[in-house]
């Protein structure tokens, strides 16, 4: 039998999220080193403390996201691998897949952070745009909205049940609402 390993992306985020992984080997360090490559209090971040010193102290911003979730998850990798557990296939939807070339030992975390740093402040430095998951909607009114309306599209094709819209606020509204 085949194990894979599969990473999910930003969505999967939530204030505390670090907290059952804190007792495992490294934890302190890694987010130690988070926080010096993306220049706030990671951890912090990821408990949902009040920092009146980091304005950027919100989970679901993309530069805090991104990286956050890179920590957690890799450290879970780390565990598994401490306990002789391996995987044939890895994979991983967006950010995710960063956190499997990780496993795959492609990527060191210092190189995978430092990318994820510049990857995130990308994402949130293009403005102008907005994204909405759909989940259990007609596909041939989906189809019917994107077709009528301009500035909008399916950016990723998750399954029969969800997508994810992207285009400017205006159309994005408009069809998700449709």
């Amino acid at each position: 039998m085949s194990i894979a390993w599969v990473f999910p992306g930003q969505g999967s985020q939530k204030k505390g999220m670090a907290d059952h992984i804190l007792k495992l080997p490294g934890a302190t360090e890694r987010f130690e080193l988070a926080s010096n490559i993306i220049g706030r209090d990671l951890l912090a971040i990821c408990r949902g403390e009040d920092l009146e010193a980091i304005s950027l102290s919100d989970i679901n911003d993309t530069r805090n996201t991104q990286p956050a979730l890179f920590v957690v998850e890799s450290l879970l990798v780390d565990d598994l691998l401490r306990q002789g557990r391996t995987a044939s296939l890895l994979a991983g939807h967006s950010l995710g897949e960063i956190v499997a070339l990780y496993a795959a030992q492609v990527l060191d975390a210092k190189t995978a952070l430092r990318l994820l740093k510049r990857r995130s402040e990308l994402m949130s430095s293009a403005g102008g745009g907005a994204m909405t998951a759909l989940i259990g909607f007609d596909r041939k009114q989906l189809e019917g909205l994107l077709s009528s309306t301009e500035g909008v599209v399916i950016a990723n094709d998750n399954s029969s049940a969800q997508v994810v819209l992207s285009g400017t606020p205006q159309s994005v509204k408009a069809v998700s609402e449709g």
